[in-house]
């Protein structure tokens, strides 16, 4: 049988086996074929279908993102704006997040100019502000 034994996959991809695992679990990839032995053997396609995943992953998208965009490549001939609809969808998230971490960026910077240094904890304007 020829093929990628699970160890060879994870060093290629710079995945644990684990993951591995969990994405043929979820279905984002093919089961391998397994051999006599019962050892679990991979496809070049399941590597592209793995770095794939990987770059989506990067760039912080859920699974069922992924497989969104995974199901709609199996659809070669229809239009791509559903694929841009999910891009355009995810930078919005990804807007929001930083909205966010700059909200809380912006707390954290006001908790740290409260300091009246050199104080001791039983004075630390830091702590009495969050036990308000």
């Amino acid at each position: 049988m020829t093929g990628y034994l699970i160890s060879q996959v994870a060093q290629l991809t710079q995945m644990s086996r684990d993951t591995l695992r969990f994405y043929e679990k979820k279905g984002l990839i093919q089961p391998p074929l397994r051999g006599d032995n019962g050892y679990r053997y991979y496809s070049e396609q399941s590597i592209k279908r793995l770095t794939f995943i990987q770059h989506c992953r990067a760039l912080d998208m859920s699974l069922m993102e992924i497989q969104t965009l995974l199901d709609l490549e199996q659809q070669p001939n229809a239009n791509c704006s559903a694929v841009n609809e999910l891009i355009q969808q995810h930078l919005t998230e990804l807007d929001q997040k930083i909205e966010a971490l700059n909200a809380l960026r912006q707390q954290l910077q006001k908790l740290n100019q409260s300091c009246q240094l050199p104080n001791t904890i039983n004075h630390c304007q830091i702590l009495k502000i969050l036990e308000q």
